[in-house]
């Protein structure tokens, strides 16, 4: 599973790979339901929007027909895509056009964790001195634009890591700038750093 032709990697056309192709996608009915379990599955956040249409233009080859009804019920902080494709894919590259292809827009919304080097932990950051500038580091990275916000709140049951970090913003990697491990309280789990990008 793959997007393609977006403006940053949390956006493109929906493509699969089936019996060893990469096709386009065409899903009778596509909601911004079934388009959050999407992003949820690649770990872009939630959808923002669910466009059809060659929205992000025009593609040659293969058009995958499955069938895609995800289950409405199931709490969507667990809903992946895997709970909605049925396994009977169809090549319907002679039956339908690309103007029917979907694609997503991804929030790009994540919690931010880094590898500390104390025991080598995996911890979430505490939001406590998360920045923008630090945040639009992280978006560069990961190929999902600029950051545009840095919500706090997100909960979790992850150890929290309290540090300052010390960035212009315009670095390429994550690692690549100070940090200051920070003494004092641990940082409650409604304060955990996260961005949208």
């Amino acid at each position: 599973l793959r997007l393609k032709d977006g403006a940053h990697r949390c956006e493109g056309r929906v493509e699969v790979k089936h019996q060893g192709e990469w096709g386009t996608v065409y899903v009778q009915y596509w909601f911004l339901e079934d388009a959050n379990a999407l992003c949820r599955h690649l770990e872009y956040g939630l959808a923002t929007d669910a466009p059809r249409g060659s929205y992000f233009g025009p593609r040659l080859g293969i058009i995958w027909y499955f069938y895609l009804s995800c289950n409405r019920t199931e709490p969507e902080s667990t809903l992946s895509i895997n709970n909605c494709v049925q396994p009977d894919f169809k090549n319907y590259t002679h039956i339908l056009s690309h103007d029917q292809d979907i694609g997503v827009v991804c929030s790009g919304e994540m919690q931010i964790r880094t590898l500390t080097s104390l025991h080598t932990l995996l911890r979430v950051i505490c939001a406590s001195h998360w920045t923008l500038a630090n945040a639009n580091v992280v978006c560069h990275q990961l190929s999902c634009g600029v950051a545009i916000s840095t919500p706090k709140g997100a909960e979790g049951n992850d150890q929290l890591w309290k540090a300052q970090y010390h960035c212009l913003g315009n670095e390429s990697f994550l690692w690549e700038y100070a940090v200051t491990a920070l003494g004092g309280p641990d940082c409650s789990h409604g304060n955990m750093a996260s961005v949208i990008c």
